[in-house]
């Protein structure tokens, strides 16, 4: 995805299940193509196969592939054009690979999609369709996050990283488990403080 400095979206390559929100999937685009319906845009993320960006007013809009729930439209049908999600005030949004976090102008955090790993800790189900406030923030003032493959990073104000999830290959940055099943976030050690944090499939 391509964002403009007018706010407009711009999209090329893979058309699979719907990820580049022009309509009828066209197999791939070629050269980079505006999404119509997205104006007044401030920020997008790409996950594996959908995709998220937040408006100038505090929307998410979100598109693509959808078979963990991670569009927050209560199902799990693809949507191949960006339909707004009935959320108010969000300032920011980032899509991991099969689920999605967000952050609201309050600081809470939220979450949908894959729990496969408890990524979301809401719970033992495997994915879950609706947006909800994660828990697990209370005192901590989070500033930025990014979403994995199967694994979530929260940084705070602090320059403390917070982080859940799949560990099959230390992704977590620590020995642990394969995957955190705790129902406490934990940190990762590092010897200074962490300006920004970026997750991306099984590396960090």
């Amino acid at each position: 995805l391509f964002l403009t400095k007018s706010g407009e979206v711009y999209t090329c390559g893979t058309d699979s299940r719907g990820a580049q929100g022009l309509g009828k999937p066209s197999g791939s685009v070629k050269t980079p193509t505006k999404i119509p319906g997205l104006e007044h845009i401030v920020q997008i993320s790409c996950g594996f196969g959908h995709n998220a960006a937040l408006d100038a007013e505090g929307h998410i809009w979100i598109w693509g592939r959808n078979d963990y729930g991670q569009l927050g439209l209560e199902d799990r049908a693809t949507r191949n054009r960006p339909v707004k999600l009935p959320l108010e005030g969000m300032v920011s949004v980032n899509c991991g690979g099969k689920f999605t976090l967000a952050q609201d102008r309050e600081g809470q955090l939220w979450g949908w999609g894959s729990n496969t790993y408890q990524v979301l800790f809401r719970g033992r189900k495997q994915y879950y369709a609706t947006p909800s406030v994660l828990e697990g923030f209370e005192g901590k003032n989070i500033v930025q996050f990014s979403g994995g493959s199967d694994c979530a990073f929260w940084l705070d104000d602090q320059g403390t990283v917070w982080t859940r999830g799949r560990n099959e290959y230390k992704q977590l940055g620590s020995s642990a488990a394969a995957w955190n099943t705790s129902p406490e976030l934990t940190t990762v050690d590092i010897p200074e403080k962490v300006r920004t944090v970026c997750a991306y499939s099984a590396a960090t």
